[in-house]
């Protein structure tokens, strides 16, 4: 008879889902030298990498977000250091193009690197594993993407109405957070 393991030796087996997800955190921020980018700035970076010349609103819809949030990740780019160069479209005054300098290029070029040393290393392990391991692992990823994009939707709805999701009713109030400081977020 085949032995089953514990929920408690399964977890002691495998990462922890909060550790990939942290790791993921991690790996999303990029050193370029003594700075640290954020996911949401390298995207941008890369967007600009592979679409030199666009508009605030070209980026923005590249990307899936407001024209504002490229501004304001414009703005923490410049903060940080030298990445993007911003021209004046000379067909439309009222428009910028954005451009990478070499800096930005040189960030750019060594992320796609690094997307592509990951792609061919999930290619390799894929290709090595059997039809059921692929089988699981894609209804494994599957359903925790999805729990995940789930807990998502529950916490900004309870950053957004200061209020407890369902599942956390009875549990502390986190400080600084909720009715209970003076309206103050």
């Amino acid at each position: 008879m085949k032995e089953t393991a514990s929920p408690k030796q399964n977890h002691d087996q495998f990462p922890s889902m909060i550790g990939v997800v942290e790791q993921m955190q991690q790996w999303t921020a990029v050193k370029a030298g003594d700075i640290r980018l954020m996911n949401a700035e390298m995207q941008l970076i890369r967007t600009l990498g592979c679409h030199d010349g666009i508009s605030v609103g070209e980026a923005a819809k590249e990307l899936g977000i407001t024209k504002g949030a490229v501004s304001q990740t414009i703005g923490r780019l410049e903060k940080k250091g030298n990445f993007i160069i911003k021209e004046q479209d000379p067909g439309n005054a009222s428009r910028l193009r954005l451009h990478l300098t070499s800096e930005g290029l040189r960030v750019h070029e060594a992320h796609e690197r690094y997307h592509r040393e990951l792609d061919l290393l999930e290619q390799d392990l894929l290709s090595k594993a059997g039809e059921k391991e692929r089988a699981f692992l894609k209804k494994y990823l599957t359903t925790v993407c999805g729990k995940l994009n789930q807990e998502h939707e529950i916490l900004a709805d309870y950053l957004n109405r200061g209020a407890k999701p369902p599942e956390c009713a009875g549990l502390p109030e986190i400080p600084g957070m909720g009715e209970d400081n003076g309206g103050e977020a």
